[in-house]
């Protein structure tokens, strides 16, 4: 005995069909109106409905484009340079270029040498993201030519913490104390602290003057 075919109302036909026509994806309109893909597809057919192609519908993809085209030039307006954008957009610096020019947005532009010459110059004052964003250039463009002329960028600039931390440090607290004034995880921390600051470390079994205390307080 074959399956008894399930007939779907004259109400939900005309949802399904409008749905479709307007539309809405096929995926939802099946789970909108718990109709299979045999059902769904035989009622397009007697229903006289074309089935739409493959893929977005027409215009789609043009339209976001110009949405994402509007999104660069208001972020090229707020200061995002090219390389930032392109990182955000999923685009190479070239591509988020030619969407600028083509909005008559006028694009920061220079010679590769007077760029490179400039960046070499404000270098020792700058650190290597503070070029990226002054040149709108890569970070890898920026190191290249540092190495290239064999000059460094201005170390990363040390945050409060970390100079806080350094202080201590210098002020002769233990690696335990400092870790357990300042909540750290680990030494690791400690240490780019130091880093960032400029700071140099003790020498590998040093200890620490607040340690040494403790050590004469004890005898």
């Amino acid at each position: 005995m074959g399956r008894v075919r399930k007939e779907i109302d004259e109400t939900t036909k005309q949802g399904i069909i409008d749905d479709y026509k307007n539309g809405v994806r096929t995926p939802e309109i099946k789970a909108k109106y718990k109709i299979k893909d045999v059902a769904f597809y035989r009622l397009l057919k007697e229903s006289g409905v074309p089935r739409r192609p493959n893929g977005p519908p027409k215009g789609t993809k043009d339209k976001r484009n110009e949405e994402r085209n509007q999104k660069i030039v208001k972020l090229y307006g707020e200061g995002f340079n090219t390389a930032q954008i392109g990182v955000i957009h999923r685009l190479t610096r070239e591509g988020v270029s030619k969407i600028l020019e083509s909005a008559g947005v006028k694009v920061h532009q220079g010679t590769p040498k007077e760029i490179k010459a400039a960046m070499v110059v404000d270098a020792p004052t700058h650190t290597i993201g503070e070029l990226v964003q002054k040149y709108d250039v890569s970070a890898g463009v920026v190191r290249k030519t540092l190495r290239d002329n064999n000059v460094k960028a201005h170390p990363k600039r040390a945050s409060d913490q970390q100079r806080a931390i350094s202080e201590a440090y210098v002020e002769g607290l233990s690696m335990a104390e400092i870790m357990e004034r300042f909540s750290l995880t680990g030494s690791r921390q400690i240490h780019s602290a130091c880093a960032a600051t400029g700071t140099q470390r003790r020498e590998t079994g040093q200890r620490s003057p607040s340690t040494m205390q403790k050590i004469r307080g004890g005898k």
